[in-house]
C-alpha cells in the first residue's frame, strides 16, 4: 500500500521495526548524572557489536538520569514480531560496512535524525498526534494482546544487566502496571488503529 508523501524510507522501517521490537525508549541526546556522562541509550545508542548474530538477539542501553550507571537489557529476541528482522539487520550492517564499536546508523544523532522523521511521518500516515514513546505503548500493546504475563513483560526490576528477550522492561512493577493497564482501556480505541496502520507500512 502506496504511503504517498509519508511513506516511510526502507532504513527508517528497518529502524521502526527494531523500535517496536525492543520497546526501548528514545534518547534525542546523551544521559548525565552530575558530571558524569552515562552516554547514549535506546536504538540511537546501539552499536553493531551489541548484536549477537548467533541468537539473533540484541541488548539495549538504558542510562536514564537519576542513576548511576547504565542498565542494559540482552537477549532480546530480533524475530520477536518480524520474523526475518535479524537477517534484514545484518544485512543492513553489512552494505554500510559497519562492525564491531560502529553505531549502528552510523551516529548517534543520525539516529535521532531518523526517529524523529518516523514520527512526524507517522502522525500524517495515521493522523494521531504520536509522540515518540508510542511506540513502547504499541510494543507493550502486542505482548498484551498476545497473552503474555504483566510480570514477564516486565522482565525484571534488580540489577544493571538483565536478560529479557520480550525487550526492554520495566524498573517498578507498579508502575508498568498502573500505567500499562491502561491498554485495556482507553488505548483499546487508540492503539490498535496505530498497529493497522505499521501492518501497512509494512506489508
Amino acid at each position: 500500500m502506496a504511503l504517498e508523501s509519508g511513506e516511510l524510507s526502507s532504513e527508517e522501517a528497518l529502524y521502526l521495526k527494531l523500535w517496536l521490537t525492543t520497546g526501548a525508549r528514545e534518547y534525542s541526546k546523551p544521559s548525565t548524572r552530575g558530571l558524569k556522562e552515562l552516554g547514549w541509550g535506546g536504538i540511537v545508542g546501539t552499536k553493531v557489536s551489541d548484536v549477537n548474530w548467533r541468537d539473533c538477539a540484541i541488548s539495549v542501553r538504558e542510562p536514564k538520569t537519576g542513576r548511576e550507571e547504565a542498565k542494559e537489557w540482552y537477549g532480546i529476541n530480533l524475530n520477536l514480531f518480524f520474523p526475518g528482522l535479524c537477517q534484514e539487520l545484518r544485512k543492513y550492517v553489512e552494505e554500510h560496512g559497519r562492525r564491531g564499536d560502529d553505531w549502528l546508523w552510523g551516529s548517534p544523532e543520525r539516529g535521532v535524525k531518523l526517529y524523529k522523521s518516523i514520527i512526524k511521518k507517522l502522525r500524517s500516515i495515521t493522523g494521531k498526534p504520536l509522540v515518540p514513546h508510542d511506540i513502547r505503548r504499541t510494543h507493550a500493546y502486542w505482548l498484551v494482546k498476545s497473552d503474555v504475563p504483566l510480570e514477564l513483560i516486565a522482565g525484571g526490576v534488580v540489577g544493571q544487566k538483565l536478560y529479557n528477550a520480550l525487550g526492554v522492561g520495566w524498573e517498578d512493577l507498579s508502575t508498568m502496571l498502573r500505567y500499562y493497564t491502561d491498554l485495556a482501556g482507553k488505548s483499546k480505541k487508540y492503539v490498535p488503529h496505530v498497529q493497522q496502520v505499521f501492518h501497512q507500512v509494512f506489508a
